[in-house]
């Protein structure tokens, strides 16, 4: 009687052993899944927010792309710009050169009428040509030409020498649009080349930003699976 009652409180003492080593590992694996499930909130909050600035700097780069664009776009409007203004200035100077040549020639003629002046002071050889006319009428209308011929002469002049500045002026203004537009083409070249750094720096950051969302997923997919395994293993305590 004395041995059954020995064999009966060991086995008490067993079972009680055991529940309690039970309790132990359940509490311990209890622990475990809370400190998993909010490493996988952690992780889960670091994701989103990863993903957040990834849309944003999606985003960026597509603003900082159209800004590009634009600028690509007023660059070519700008160049076309100067290339016509170029033709224009081109279309000037050849006026300009034109009307240097028939003034030119106008003062070769002027001086040669100078010349033959000189050569011919004399009274009568200078009138001679007047009054070899065969009548009164046709030595005045000779005289009157003479007089008109060099009147004509001086008001060509004139007028050459005054749409020559014209001309020269309109050339210097082309040239001044010229320059500031070349200006204006320089100020959006750069910023455009700034733009296009601004993006690479975007698109690195991306890049990045990509790369660590992959890995967050990866890690939050390796705690999620040991959350399962915690909590099968206890499952299968609670079934003991």
């Amino acid at each position: 009687m004395k041995g059954f009652v020995k064999i009966l409180l060991v086995f008490v003492i067993g079972i009680l052993s055991c529940n309690t080593v039970l309790a132990q590992s359940k509490k311990e694996l209890e622990a475990k899944k809370a400190k998993i499930q909010k490493e996988i909130e952690q992780t889960n909050n670091q994701l989103k927010q990863v993903s957040k600035n990834k849309n944003a700097t999606k985003e960026q780069i597509a603003a900082l792309k159209k800004k590009i664009e634009l600028r690509q776009s007023l660059i070519t409007t700008i160049n076309r710009e100067i290339n016509e203004i170029g033709s224009e200035i081109a279309t000037t100077s050849n006026e300009i050169t034109n009307l240097e040549t028939k003034l030119g020639n106008l003062k070769e003629d002027y001086t040669k009428l100078i010349l033959y002046a000189d050569k011919n002071k004399n009274v009568y050889q200078r009138l001679m040509f007047v009054f070899a006319a065969s009548d009164f009428n046709q030595a005045y209308q000779r005289m009157k030409m003479i007089q008109e011929f060099a009147e004509y002469r001086r008001t060509q002049a004139e007028e050459i020498i005054a749409t020559r500045n014209q001309l020269s002026g309109k050339k210097t203004e082309l040239q001044q649009q010229v320059d500031l537009k070349t200006q204006l083409k320089q100020s959006e070249v750069s910023n455009k080349s700034q733009l296009e750094k601004e993006k690479v720096n975007q698109a690195e950051l991306l890049e990045q930003l990509s790369l660590k969302e992959k890995a967050l997923k990866q890690v939050l997919a390796q705690k999620q699976k040991t959350k399962q395994n915690l909590d099968r293993a206890i499952e299968r305590l609670i079934a003991k």
